[in-house]
């Protein structure tokens, strides 16, 4: 039965090398340049490699303790002070507190590591992020969450251009889309005016922090600037809220970020046109409570 033992590349390089010069094919200066060691050094490790083989050039440290090991016993004892007394703390203050109070200095990386092993410390990377989800609405037309992507949604059909998009919080079905050169106040007012005329007035619009949606000045009374397109939201008693990440529509109908097949483009596309029976949302819902949650419409149209 055949010895099995590991080396390192840099000792694996070296047996090479020497099973070279043995047979001939190098001489003791050409190997000592390969190898970067002067001609002794070289005689010395052909030497050993004649009478062990490559087992001789292993190191002789291999597997034995650091010369800076703590000795025996001191890693449990640390521990059992930490988890008597700082089992809640972080790995830095713990260390400073082992200084401070039990005059025990080990460095902070080194109570981190052994925190870790014990359980008492969760790296940053390990650490499971929970996010409270919001609950959807209850009806139709409560929320409606508005967003839009610049996207080759054509293809090589036509130029890159922004889809708008109105998507109702409760049930999760594309109630409006609207195509447009850029994002613009103007174009999601054209949109709002449609989504409004034909399904009345939503009780809010939910979008991220665009400049369209919300100003980062304050006004003289200490509030925020209405935008234009606030204005006019706040004129139709509508309200407008806006948080820090997009509103996911991206996601599940495709952007950029998160591509999608040119079949479910075109698919998109279709539905903005026509009557939006193929909407690539998967995951529509009923709504709880059924019948929207104000039934009046306001008329789009000026009056004479």
């Amino acid at each position: 039965m055949r010895d099995v033992f590991d080396m390192s590349r840099k000792e694996l390089d070296r047996a090479a090398v020497l099973d070279k010069l043995s047979d001939g094919r190098l001489t003791s200066g050409d190997a000592a340049t390969l190898l970067d060691l002067s001609t002794r050094h070289v005689r010395r490790l052909q030497a050993a490699y004649r009478g062990g083989g490559a087992i001789a050039l292993r190191s002789a440290r291999r597997g034995a303790p650091s010369n800076r090991a703590y000795p025996a016993g001191f890693k449990d004892g640390v521990l059992s002070i930490i988890g008597a007394h700082y089992g809640d703390f972080g790995p830095t203050l713990a260390a400073e507190k082992l200084l401070e109070r039990h005059a025990i200095a080990v460095s902070r990386e080194t109570v981190r590591q052994w925190m870790t092993e014990a359980g008492y410390w969760i790296p940053r990377a390990r650490r499971k992020t929970v996010h409270q989800l919001r609950p959807r609405r209850e009806r139709f037309g409560e929320l409606i969450q508005i967003d839009g992507s610049l996207h080759a949604w054509f293809e090589d059909r036509g130029p890159m251009c922004s889809l708008l998009v109105f998507i109702d919080d409760k049930i999760g079905r594309l109630v409006d889309l609207h195509f447009c050169p850029s994002e613009s106040t103007f174009d999601y007012m054209i949109a709002a005016k449609r989504y409004v005329g034909r399904y009345g007035k939503p009780l809010a619009f939910y979008s991220d922090k665009h400049p369209i949606f919300r100003s980062a000045k304050e006004s003289e009374t200490g509030g925020a600037n209405l935008t234009q397109f606030g204005r006019a939201l706040s004129e139709l008693n509508i309200d407008i809220r806006t948080e820090r990440s997009r509103t996911g529509w991206s996601r599940r109908c495709g952007s950029p970020e998160y591509p999608t097949s040119p079949q479910r483009t075109r698919s998109l596309s279709d539905t903005a046109t026509g009557t939006m029976r193929s909407s690539p949302l998967r995951r529509a819902r009923p709504p709880t409570r059924t019948g929207p949650w104000r039934s009046t419409k306001i008329s789009t149209t000026p009056s004479a």
